[in-house]
This record gives structure tokens, C-alpha cells and sequence, in this order.
């Protein structure tokens, strides 16, 4: 297992790298100006996945995206 650090500008640029990466269980970690704010991570099993209510499609957030 690998240990990666990205730049948010970064990430977005390689995010299909990033997700390979993260699947095969290596710790994805985005930084922005030097310090961690996100982890990418991978599902393995079918029963981890966002179900109920809750689960909102991207266009469907609330929040806006900076």
C-alpha cells in the first residue's frame, strides 16, 4: 500500500489516476495549500455503498461546489 498526496488542482486534473489508485487500496490524500482536506477511497464490497435517503446525486447537492 501506497501513501499518495495530490493538490486539489492536481487531483481534478488525474482524478481517474486517483481512483485506480484508491481501489487497489492505496491511501489517496488531497491537499490544498499543503494540508490534507480530503481521502479518496475505494469500495470493495457491494454492501459499503451510499443507499437511503440521503444519497444525493451531485447535481442534486445543496451545497455549492468552490
Amino acid at each position: 500500500m501506497m501513501v499518495i498526496f495530490a493538490d486539489v488542482e492536481e487531483a481534478a486534473e488525474r482524478l481517474e489516476e486517483l481512483i485506480e489508485l484508491a481501489l487497489r487500496q492505496d491511501e489517496v490524500y488531497m491537499s490544498r495549500d499543503g494540508r490534507p482536506v480530503a481521502l479518496l477511497t475505494g469500495f470493495w464490497r457491494s454492501d459499503a455503498l451510499v443507499s437511503g435517503e440521503n444519497a444525493q446525486n451531485l447535481s442534486e447537492a445543496e451545497a455549492p461546489i468552490a
